[in-house]
Formats: structure tokens, sequence, C-alpha cells
């Protein structure tokens, strides 16, 4: 699939109760690959390095949001 499906798969990830059973039932140190069969289960064909490449993406702009705060 594509980059932006793996961010938005990131997105569901906090409003689906589905996905976060499923990643609730994975271990503390939670491999790429097991994150990837979460999202396949999600019906997101997503590889590896996209969803890698997303995370990273998602706290860039969380953290560029975070800094733009008025104090």
């Amino acid at each position: 699939m594509s980059l932006t499906d793996a961010l938005a798969f990131l997105r569901d990830v906090r409003y689906s109760e589905t996905i976060a059973a499923d990643l609730g039932a994975l271990d503390d140190n939670v491999a790429w690959d097991e994150l990837r069969q979460v999202a396949l289960r999600a019906g997101v064909d997503v590889t590896v390095d996209e969803l890698a490449r997303a995370y990273t993406l998602d706290w860039q702009m969380r953290w560029m949001r975070y800094q733009a705060r008025p104090e």
C-alpha cells in the first residue's frame, strides 16, 4: 500500500477498540513485523518500512504541534 495508508492505520489505532485489543495482546517488546500483522488483520496492507516511516512522521508532527502551543 503506501505511507498514507500506514499513517491512517496509526490514526485508527487511537480510535479502534478492536485494534487496541489486538495490540494489547502483544508483549511489551513488540517487533515491527508483529505490528504489521496487526495492520494486516485490520485490513491495512503495509510494509514494515512504511509503518516505521509513518511512526516517525507521526511523532515529528506531534512534536511540532506541541512546540507550537502558546505558553
